[in-house]
This record gives structure tokens, C-alpha cells and sequence, in this order.
């Protein structure tokens, strides 16, 4: 249902139909702001960067791909990509890669986050 949405934002149109069930993410009051961002390229903005970069893919992740975290690490040579074998998008651990699970974690403060990472994070931190 959002895919119609997205792409007449990226295309620099206001969408002229809004399912219900999307109308708070996709309000006419952020339709500007997230035009504003669909004209950034990740991968040319972290070339920019001469510093090191940290970059966490979750393997779980629904919303962003594992092919999204290569092209930023492509794009910047100093940058280190580590990849999360059950980390999903909001950085939680998950028993088995299923959609409703998945959802279902988003929303649930009892699952920590990816212990791994956080290790990882630290580490790069100290180490940069």
C-alpha cells in the first residue's frame, strides 16, 4: 500500500490517494520533508565522510536491505560493515526471520537490543 505513495513522493508529486491505515506516516504535513529526503543519495553523502564509519545491517531487517548496506560501504573505504545473523531493523534479536514476528518486535521494550552490536559499537568507538 505505501510502495503507490513512495514513489510519487520520490517522483516530487503529492500523492493524490492516502490509505487510512498509512494516513499518520503518510500526512500531507511531512509530505515535503520526505520529498526532501528522497533526493539523497546515501551512498555519494557517506563518501563526503573522511572520518570512519560504522555500519550495522541486521540480516532480519525489512526495511532496509543488505545490498543498501554494501553500497555505503562501497562508498566509503574507511567505512566497517559488520552484519547481524538475527538483528532486525530496531536492532532486536529474533528467534526466525517471519514478518508478524518481526512487526511484533518494533513495538515490545521488553527485547533488548542486539548484544553483539552494542560490544561492537563500543569497540569501534575506542578504537576510532
Amino acid at each position: 500500500m505505501a510502495l503507490p505513495i513512495i514513489d510519487s513522493l520520490k517522483n516530487g508529486l503529492n500523492p493524490q490517494v492516502v490509505n487510512p491505515v498509512l494516513s499518520k506516516i503518510f500526512r500531507p504535513s511531512v509530505f515535503n520533508y520526505l520529498k526532501s529526503w528522497f533526493v539523497i543519495d546515501p551512498q555519494i553523502e557517506i563518501a563526503k565522510w573522511e572520518k570512519p564509519v560504522f555500519i550495522a545491517q541486521g540480516l532480519y531487517d525489512i526495511q532496509v536491505e543488505k545490498e543498501d548496506a554494501e553500497r555505503l560501504m562501497q562508498g566509503n573505504k574507511k567505512a566497517k560493515g559488520v552484519y547481524y545473523k538475527r538483528m532486525n531493523h530496531v536492532l532486536k534479536n529474533l528467534t526466525e526471520n517471519d514478518y508478524l514476528l518481526n512487526m511484533g518486535s518494533y513495538r515490545n521494550p521488553d527485547l533488548p537490543i542486539n548484544s553483539d552490536l552494542v560490544t561492537d559499537i563500543c569497540e569501534f568507538i575506542r578504537t576510532n
